[in-house]
């Protein structure tokens, strides 16, 4: 994790990637002010204030971005998890329920593993893949990556609001238009491989 510029680009952003899946590629699987680029990286801050909020701060101390909670801890930290899960919780407290924030519940455009896609019905929040707006420009595009919950839940990919492509219906034990399915790294169930929305489409 740290800053980076994409190919072609001087625009500074933080991010989580693999440092080698392929010799000298830099494959990025989150972005945090994917929206927001910094210019430079002159007395840039990334840090966990009181309550518990994780801020990138620019050279005059204003929020580029920042994550929210409705509860404060008394030792907030922020930890990158061996899943790629960067998380906000008390350094005291490893529960996952208890977490303030985690970035499983705000992805760029790649699935990870344990990452769950869909709908919180009690509070509405929705967790999809959104593909970059072009190789350079990690800001949200055209692309998105759904679970509709609607009937038996299906997987959409859509252009804007036209759906490219279904992955369906899910009847309680499988996709039933899922053409991969197995169980690999302990995973039981229908299991998604990393998906880049970028690469997947192009």
């Amino acid at each position: 994790m740290g800053f980076f510029s994409p190919r072609g680009s001087s625009n500074r952003y933080i991010g989580i990637w693999y440092k080698q899946i392929l010799p000298y590629v830099q494959t990025v699987v989150w972005v945090a002010n994917r929206e927001k680029p910094l210019t430079n990286r002159s007395s840039v801050q990334l840090k966990v204030n009181a309550p518990g909020i994780l801020a990138l701060l620019n050279e005059k101390n204003e929020s580029i971005w920042f994550t929210n909670t409705s509860r404060s801890v008394q030792n907030p930290v922020a930890v990158l998890l061996d899943s790629g899960n960067l998380v906000v919780k008390d350094a005291n407290d490893n529960n996952q329920e208890d977490f303030l924030w985690q970035s499983f519940h705000l992805p760029t455009d790649t699935h990870l593993p344990d990452m769950k896609l869909g709908k919180n019905f009690k509070t509405g929040h929705e967790v999809y893949l959104s593909a970059w707006k072009n190789n350079n420009d990690p800001a949200p595009g055209e692309f998105t990556r759904t679970i509709d919950p609607t009937g038996y839940p299906q997987v959409l990919t859509k252009s804007g609001t036209n759906v490219l492509n279904r992955i369906g219906l899910w009847n309680g034990l499988r996709w039933s238009g899922a053409l991969l399915e197995s169980h690999i790294g302990g995973l039981k169930g229908p299991w998604f491989p990393y998906m880049v929305l970028g690469n997947l489409l192009s």
